[in-house]
């Protein structure tokens, strides 16, 4: 007998979803095939991952958060409130550059 879905982890692809869009808007309103060219998936994918048609794996959740630079807990957080994607300038977080020698 299959098990009964738990409503909590219904709720958490919800946020995730939600918050993937929040994201890809807030850090340089972004298409989604630009940003899936960047982490390496396929744009359909990353547009079933935001309407929270399919749930993400946790490689690509991570890629996601390093591309726009916000810890991968912020994905799972229904309160915008909280969330460093619904704060600051509006741009990513700066890339780290390699020291020239002198």
């Amino acid at each position: 007998m299959p098990r009964p879905k738990d409503k909590r982890i219904d709720a958490l692809f919800v946020n995730i979803a939600t918050n993937l869009q929040r994201a890809r808007k807030k850090f340089g309103n972004k298409t989604q095939l630009e940003v899936a060219t960047s982490v390496g998936c396929d744009p359909q994918m990353l547009a079933r991952w935001e309407r929270g048609d399919t749930q993400i794996n946790a490689g690509y959740l991570k890629l996601l958060a390093d591309h726009f630079g916000v810890p991968v807990d912020d994905f799972f957080d229904d309160d915008p409130k909280r969330l460093r994607i619904s704060e600051g300038s509006g741009s990513r977080a700066p890339i780290a550059r390699p020291l020239k020698a002198h």
